[in-house]
């Protein structure tokens, strides 16, 4: 119930009090006058009542099952809904699906009724406000959903992030735990046959070359 204070002086206030909130009265204003301009601007623009109406209540029916879309993930929210506030959220809802349903129900006999004899105007169009309404509400509760989500403050060591680069830092560290070391490579051992010797004096004054021995004027030994 919604609530309407006046004041009327010297500390006295009158509550008046309403059915539904403030809010939703404003967003019901919001739909059918969106939808009445939408239709209006139809009218003018192509001369069909047809069109007119069946833009007019399409536009209606998704802002007003945006709206009820929210307004049942809010109900949904409610953990404990027993005694009092259970039969006021279940007689809410029972006003939202009236709503959902005449709505949608109105709006095909009216576009049926203005419609051209035709298969498609008469029996698919009719059904467009009605689907139209029915997406924006699973959309409207998605989206609440979403924002009630985007406002729980979650750490950074406790996002999904940050969990999924933990097991990945983990599953490499024991992958590098379970891999042998290799063993240490032994040094090359040196092949006589391709090692080349050093050159050293056969005679004094004489050195072994490939091109042969070679006199030398000195008589110290070459290392």
């Amino acid at each position: 119930m919604g609530r309407y204070v006046k004041e009327r002086g010297k500390g006295e206030e009158t509550y008046y009090w309403y059915p539904g909130q403030k809010d939703d009265w404003m967003q019901a204003a919001i739909a059918l006058g969106s939808g009445l301009v939408a239709a209006a601007a139809i009218r003018v623009a192509t001369g069909s009542t047809m069109w007119a109406a069946a833009v007019g209540f399409t536009v209606t029916a998704a802002l007003s099952g945006t709206y009820l879309g929210r307004r049942d993930a809010k109900a949904l929210a409610v953990t404990d809904p027993r005694g009092l506030a259970g039969a006021v959220l279940i007689a809410l809802a029972f006003v939202r699906a009236l709503a959902k349903g005449s709505g949608a129900a109105l709006a095909a006999i009216v576009i049926a009724r203005t419609a051209t004899p035709n298969f498609w105007y008469e029996w698919v169009l009719p059904l467009v406000p009605a689907v139209v309404g029915a997406i924006a509400h699973h959309l409207g509760m998605f989206y609440e959903n979403l924002e009630k989500a985007s406002k729980v403050k979650v750490k950074a060591s406790e996002s999904e992030l940050a969990k999924f680069a933990a097991e990945m830092k983990a599953a490499k560290e024991a992958k590098a735990a379970q891999k042998p070391e290799p063993a240490p490579e032994a040094p090359a051992t040196p092949d006589p046959a391709t090692e080349t010797a050093p050159y050293v004096a056969a005679l004094p004054g004489e050195v072994d070359e490939p091109q042969g021995r070679q006199a030398v004027f000195s008589r110290r030994r070459p290392a």
